[in-house]
C-alpha cells in the first residue's frame, strides 16, 4: 500500500486543505470523550476532551429514530 502524505483520507475528502497534504492529524477525543477523530477539520465543532456535543444549525438537538420508526420494505416479485 502507498497511502498519500498527510491525512490518508485527503484525496477523497471534500474538506481537504493544503494542511491535510502535509500534516497527519493526531487522534483526539471529542464529544466528552465519546468519539475519536483524526481530522484537521472535524464536522461538528471543537475537538478535545470535554468538547460540547454538537447540535443542529438551529440549536435543536438532532432527533433519534426508534425501532418503531423504521419503514417496512415490501417484497417485489420479479
Amino acid at each position: 500500500l502507498d497511502p498519500p502524505s498527510g491525512c490518508r483520507f485527503r484525496t477523497r475528502c471534500w474538506k481537504a486543505t493544503d494542511r491535510c497534504a502535509t500534516e497527519t492529524p493526531a487522534l483526539t477525543t471529542r464529544d466528552g470523550g465519546t468519539q475519536l477523530t483524526a481530522c484537521h477539520h472535524p464536522e461538528n465543532g471543537p475537538v478535545g476532551v470535554g468538547a460540547p456535543a454538537p447540535v443542529g444549525g438551529d440549536g435543536v438537538e438532532p432527533a433519534t429514530v426508534g425501532a418503531g420508526d423504521t419503514p417496512q420494505l415490501k417484497e417485489v416479485a420479479e
